[in-house]
Parts: structure tokens; sequence; C-alpha cells
């Protein structure tokens, strides 16, 4: 599970404290005493508030400080192992002096030539009849040590009575197999101590052979050439967790202009491939699903790949979902919490006869993803909350003034409402009843602009009762773009908002 966290829960922590100041001097008149009682006093630019966030997203900031979220991952990695398959050990029993042996040993590759990185020949020559010892030549003429090609010769001696047998294992590092006509071949004779032919012995079972076999055995290759047949590979489904709203966030709406979905595809093997993208679909937080609908959905992403005279180089591939060939801005704003995307992928996806392709025992294929949303958009009365420590000192006022100043160079204004809590999390009170009331002014946009914002909200013998017990205060923070939402803003990194909370006490 992987996760893309939300920018907007970032700015819930505008209001978090950096360093306390006094807010007020403390001053001594005739009639009364008056002690101001700093709570908090913030300073942070929208890109220090990314940057100390927990999010797992990285940051991305244009030479014109605008700002992008990124989420790069990689959904799809296949090796050569993954392509090529394992070679299975299966005995081919030895019936007669001369067999040639379709090589059907990997999946769905019809092999021309090959070479070996490491892997054992193991044979085995049994007799059953012969009164003598007998001498076996044995060769296989497409297995090449260098420009030879394998031939051996082994005695089966008769000295422990018969059936006698011979067995042994070749190791075949460094062979090469030249089978361009699609067969291997195991010619072998078989001759007695006075120079006559015998018959080695023959299994009654052959789908089981124990007398007189050949099998390769733990064989890597290093290099294989041939045709590939169309063989699909399946992955299993997977989704992307994303956390804009579910991470701090209470309601609202928030609207990406541009959002989009890269995908580069790297490949070193030398053979057409097709990635398909059996359904990428959002969920929302209502658990209601939503397709992503493109038409590259129902064509694949084809792979460039290197020729044969390009071995051992990488191919790439861009492919770019966005809103103008898909409706991903559509879906990505649609409140969602989870991505859930399944993939295929297909070797010769055309299934051309014609076609001939390599590997090596370095070559694979690899899909990354990178999912950016730019901080380009508008925000519709969206909520967060924040809870922070704070200390009113003494509890002996009589009354007082809850003083908010700020500086704000955000397109966003904001409504807030202030509830206070004991030790134990119980609400006491509130700042204010009924509606949020706007204390943060929207910077002009396209800016750059600065909107000061002042306001007192006084506090009376009753309500000053009520939270002089606070040990938390909870922020409640409801965010809109201008022109009731929906003004398109853009974000940057040098804008800032400053924020002084302090309360007067009079006794």
């Amino acid at each position: 599970m992987q996760k893309i966290c939300s920018w907007m829960s970032i700015l819930g922590i505008l209001f978090l404290a950096q360093a306390c100041q006094v807010v007020e001097d403390v001053s001594v008149n005739k009639s009364q005493v008056e002690i101001a009682v700093p709570l908090f006093h913030a300073q942070m630019s929208i890109l220090d508030m990314l940057k100390n966030s927990k999010d797992s997203a990285s940051l991305k900031v244009y030479p014109n400080n605008q700002i992008s979220f990124l989420y790069d991952g990689e959904l799809v990695r296949k090796t050569s192992e993954d392509i090529l398959g394992t070679i299975p050990e299966n005995k081919i029993p030895i019936v007669l002096p001369m067999m040639d042996v379709p090589l059907t040993i990997l999946n769905g590759v019809q092999i021309n030539e090959a070479q070996i990185k490491n892997g054992y020949l193991h044979y085995k020559f049994t007799n059953d009849t012969a009164d003598s010892d007998i001498t076996v030549d044995f060769t296989i003429p497409q297995l090449l040590d260098g420009t030879q090609p394998f031939m051996t010769q082994i005695v089966i001696s008769k000295a422990n009575g018969l059936p006698a047998s011979y067995e042994d294992s070749l190791d075949l590092s460094g062979y090469d197999l030249d089978v361009s006509a699609g067969i291997l071949s195991l010619h072998h004779t078989a001759v007695n101590e006075n120079g006559q032919q015998v018959t080695l012995a023959i299994d009654s079972d052959l789908a089981n052979p124990t007398k007189s076999y050949v099998y390769l055995k733990d064989v890597v290759f290093s290099y294989v050439e041939g045709h590939w047949d169309r063989v699909v590979h399946d992955f299993e489904a997977q989704d992307i967790k994303i956390d804009f709203f579910e991470n701090n966030f209470v309601n609202g709406e928030i609207y990406f202009d541009d959002p989009k979905v890269e995908f580069t595809i790297i490949s070193s093997f030398g053979l057409p491939v097709r990635t398909k993208l059996n359904y990428f679909r959002i969920v929302e937080k209502d658990s209601s699903q939503v397709d992503m609908v493109s038409q590259a959905l129902i064509d694949g992403i084809d792979f460039n790949y290197p020729s044969l005279s390009e071995i051992g180089e990488t191919k790439e591939t861009f492919f770019s979902f966005n809103k103008s060939n898909s409706n991903i801005a559509d879906i990505l704003n649609t409140n969602p919490v989870r991505i859930e995307y399944d993939i295929d992928v297909t070797v010769n996806p055309d299934n051309l006869s014609s076609s001939i392709g390599f590997a090596t025992d370095s070559s694979y294929f690899s899909m990354l993803a990178r999912a950016e949303l730019p901080l380009i958009g508008k925000v519709n009365h969206f909520l967060t909350e924040k809870e922070f420590d704070v200390d009113f000192g003494n509890k002996d006022a009589k009354e007082g003034v809850l003083k908010i100043a700020t500086d704000n160079e955000l397109p966003l204004e904001v409504a807030i409402q202030l509830y206070f809590l004991d030790e134990n999390g119980v609400v006491l009170d509130s700042l204010h009843s009924g509606d949020d009331a706007v204390i943060l002014e929207a910077a002009d946009f396209p800016g750059p602009s600065s909107k000061h914002t002042e306001i007192e909200f006084p506090i009376d013998a009753q309500h000053w009762a009520n939270i002089n017990r606070t040990k938390k205060i909870r922020l409640k923070g409801n965010y809109t773009s201008s022109q009731d939402g929906q003004q398109i803003v853009t974000f940057l990194a040098t804008q800032k908002t400053q924020l002084k909370v302090g309360l007067k006490l009079k006794y």
C-alpha cells in the first residue's frame, strides 16, 4: 500500500506555534490591572509547511515558484527470469542412436541460439545385455564449446555385473547452443569389446526413464535469441492509498486544475511488449468507484525496445494520462481515497511469426508511474481541525479580550472557530456561536499581495469562568477560494502567513 498525502492538510498547521511572544505589553493604571498572555505566534511559508509535513509524496518547485506534489512508484517490473521462465528438468530417454529432439525448454521461446551462463548437462547410460565392457561415444552437435561440438567417450564396466551404468554431469558454463533448426540432436554409438554395436538399455516407461537419459539442470542463459510466442503475463491487482480526504479533513472540496499520471517504461529486452491497464479506477470515501476512461486503456501502450544491433542498451517509452486524453482530472477531483489498478503485460502482442527477439541475463522492463498534482486549483469550504497546548496562566481574571492579528499572502480566505478543551479533551466553550467568522482575508490573485486582518473577541466573566481551565485549543479552519470558491488560483513556494494570538486579561 502506498499513499499520496494532501497538500491542503498542511494549511491546518498555519496556526501551530513556532515561537511564542507577548502580543500586548503588561500595563497598569489606577483603575485596573491588565496582563497580556501570549498564546502563539506563527510565521510560515507554504513551502515550509509542506516540507514540515509527514507527506510521503515529494515536492517539486519550478523556477517560477509553482509547486507540485509528486508520487513516484514502480508499478511493474519483469526480469529475464520472469520472461524466459525456468528450464524444467525433464529427462529425455535415450531410445535410438540418432535422436532429434524438439527444443521447447523455455516459456514460449523457440530458441535459435543461446549462450549458457551456468548449469549442467546430466546424462546416464545403462548396459543390461552385453556381457562385456562397452564404449559409448556421445555427442550433441548443437552444443558448442567455442566452435567445437560437445563430444565425450565413456566406458561402462561390467566388473560388478549387469545391469551396469555410467552417470555424469557436464558443467555448461560458457557453452553455446546453435539450434536454429529448432531441434537438439542426441547422437551416440555403443560397442562392446569386440567392436560390435550394442543397444543401450531402454526404459519401459519412457515418461519416467531411469536407465538411459539426458536432461538439463539449473541452466541459466546469458543470452537467448529466437522467436517468442504471444504470452500474457498477468500481475496481481494493486492499489495506492490517497490521503486527500482522510488525513485531518472533515469536509469540503479541492479541485486540481491539471492533474496527470505519467508513465515511463524502460526496456532492455529486444522484443515487442505491450502493457494494458485492465482497469484504473478511483475509490471514493463512500466506497463508490469511478473508472478512468481513455482510448489508451483499450489500445494498450507499446514498449520501445532495442534491436538486435543494440544488445545491452535500454529504450524508454513515455505516456501521460491527462485531461486532454482521459477523464483523469474528473476522477481525481471526486474525494478519492484510493486508486485501484490491474496491469497485464503481453510479449509479442500481435503474434508476429517473423519476429526475432533477444534477452540477456540482465534484461528487464520496468513501468514507472508519476502522479503530479500541481498546486493550482480551487478550494470550496474545506474544513480542517488541529489541536495544540496552551497555558492561560492566572485564573483569577474578571474578563478579557482574545486578539488575533494576521498577515496572509495565500489566495484563500479562512473562517475559524476555536474550541477550548480541558486536560481530558472535554470542550469547555467555543470562541463564538453561529457561523464561522472570517478573520483571514484572501490575498489578491494573481498578486503578489498580502492582507492584514485584526480582530478582537471580548470575553466576559461568564465566558472566562467557562474557559479558564483550558489546556488545549482545537482550531477549526474553513478554507475557500475567492469568488465563493470558484476562483482557480496558483500557490507559490514564497507565499506565507503570519498569525499572532494573545489573551489580554483584566483583574
